[in-house]
C-alpha cells in the first residue's frame, strides 16, 4: 500500500470527491502534499524514466513505421506516445536551431582570410614597396630608365587593387543547401533624389517600369537606413520567420490530403495529425542531413545528401499514405507524387510572398 496516499477522499486541487488514486475530474494524484526528500527524488526519477520511454517509443515508430503513429492516434491509442503537436514543436525547434547555428558558423568562417586572400595581401605589400622605391630613385640614364620601366611593370602585375567602381544592383531569392535566402544589393544610387534625377533624364524607352521603380526605390531606402548591413538584416529576418511559415503551411498540406482522400472516413483534424507526423519526420531527416553536411562540408556531397533526403521523404510519404488511408501502393505512389508537386509549388510561392513582404516592410 502506498503510504503517501491521503486517507481523505477530497481532491486538494479541485475539491471533488475521489474514488481512486487519481481524481476523475482534474487527474491529480491524491497524495500527501508534505513529501519526504526520498519520495520526491523517486517521483522525479519515475517521471523522467516514463517520459524517456514515451519519447524513445514515439521517435522509433515515427522513423521506422510510416503512418503508424497517425493510425494509433486516430484509433484512440494515444497515452503511450508523445502529443503530436508538442513533438512537432520540439523537433522543428532542434532543426532550426541547428540550421541557424550552421549558417552563423559559415558566416564567421567567411570573415577569416583564405590562403588566397593572404597571398593577395603579400602581393599587394610587395607592389607597394616597389612603387615606393621608384619615388626615391631618380636615374636618367638608359639603364636607369630601363630598370624603372621593369620595376613599374612588376609592380603593376602584383597590384591586386582594382580601381573600378561597383555599380551592381540586384534583388532575388536563391536556393542553397541551407534553404531559401533572400538577398538585395544596391550600389548604383546613393539617394532617391539621385535615382529620380537619372530617371527623368533618360528617354521613355530606357526608363524603369512600374515594378522596376518600386523595387529600386525600396532598395535605395533600405540602403540609406541600414547601410552595409541591410542585406544581412533582411536575410536573417526572412530565415528566422521560416519556422512560423512552415507551421502555417501545415493546414495547407492537410487540405491537400482532404481533397485527395475526401471519400475516406477521415476528418480534417485527422489529416492535420497526419501532416504533423509527416513534417516531424521531414524535420528529423533534414536535421540529420545538416549534421552530415557539417561533418563533411563539400558542395557535391551536400547535393548528393539532399537528393537522397528528398527521395527518402517521398518514399516515406507514399508508405505512410498507403498505411493510413488503406489504398494500393500504386495509387498511393501517384497521389503522393501529385501531392508533393503541388505542396512544393505552394511552399515556394508562399516563401516568395513572405520574402517580398519582409522586403517591403524592412
Amino acid at each position: 500500500m502506498n503510504t503517501h496516499l491521503r486517507e481523505e477522499k477530497k481532491c486538494l486541487n479541485c475539491g471533488n470527491e475521489i474514488s481512486d488514486r487519481y481524481c476523475s475530474h482534474c487527474g491529480q494524484e491524491n497524495v500527501n502534499p508534505k513529501e519526504s526528500t526520498g519520495h520526491l527524488v523517486g517521483h522525479f526519477v519515475s517521471d523522467i524514466t516514463h517520459y524517456d520511454s514515451k519519447f524513445l517509443t514515439t521517435i522509433r515508430d515515427l522513423l521506422f513505421r510510416p503512418g503508424f503513429l497517425t493510425t494509433e492516434y486516430l484509433t484512440g491509442r494515444r497515452v503511450r506516445y508523445l502529443n503530436p503537436v508538442r513533438m512537432y514543436i520540439f523537433i522543428s525547434f532542434i532543426f532550426f536551431i541547428t540550421l541557424f547555428a550552421q549558417k552563423k558558423n559559415e558566416m564567421h568562417a567567411s570573415e577569416n582570410q583564405s590562403p588566397l586572400q593572404h597571398l593577395n595581401t603579400e602581393k599587394q605589400y610587395l607592389a607597394d614597396s616597389l612603387k615606393k622605391s621608384l619615388r626615391h630613385i631618380r636615374d636618367s640614364s638608359v639603364y636607369g630608365k630601363l630598370k624603372d620601366s621593369v620595376v613599374r611593370n612588376i609592380a603593376a602585375s602584383l597590384d591586386t587593387i582594382v580601381p573600378a567602381t561597383d555599380t551592381s544592383e540586384s534583388i532575388g531569392i536563391s536556393v542553397s543547401t541551407r534553404g531559401f535566402l533572400f538577398t538585395r544589393t544596391e550600389n548604383r544610387y546613393n539617394s532617391l533624389q539621385e535615382y529620380d534625377s537619372v530617371q527623368k533624364s533618360l528617354p521613355d524607352k530606357e526608363k524603369d517600369g512600374f515594378f522596376g521603380r518600386l523595387f529600386t526605390r525600396k532598395n535605395i531606402s533600405i540602403k540609406k537606413r541600414l547601410g552595409s548591413a541591410s542585406e544581412i538584416a533582411v536575410e536573417e529576418e526572412f530565415q528566422h520567420n521560416v519556422p512560423k511559415l512552415m507551421f502555417v503551411l501545415l493546414p495547407l498540406f492537410a487540405l491537400l490530403l482532404l481533397i485527395f482522400y475526401r471519400k475516406r472516413k477521415v476528418t480534417y483534424a485527422g489529416h492535420i495529425i497526419f501532416s504533423v507526423h509527416y513534417h516531424s519526420f521531414a524535420f528529423l531527416v533534414l536535421f540529420l542531413m545538416n549534421l552530415v553536411n557539417m561533418i563533411a562540408p563539400s558542395f557535391s556531397f551536400s547535393i548528393t545528401v539532399l537528393i537522397i533526403s528528398l527521395l527518402l521523404l517521398y518514399l516515406y510519404l507514399v508508405v505512410a499514405l498507403k498505411n493510413v488511408y488503406r489504398q494500393s501502393f500504386f495509387i498511393s505512389t501517384l497521389k503522393g507524387l501529385v501531392i508533393s508537386i503541388i505542396y512544393i509549388l505552394l511552399l515556394v510561392i508562399s516563401l516568395g510572398i513572405w520574402a517580398l513582404a519582409l522586403f517591403f516592410l524592412a
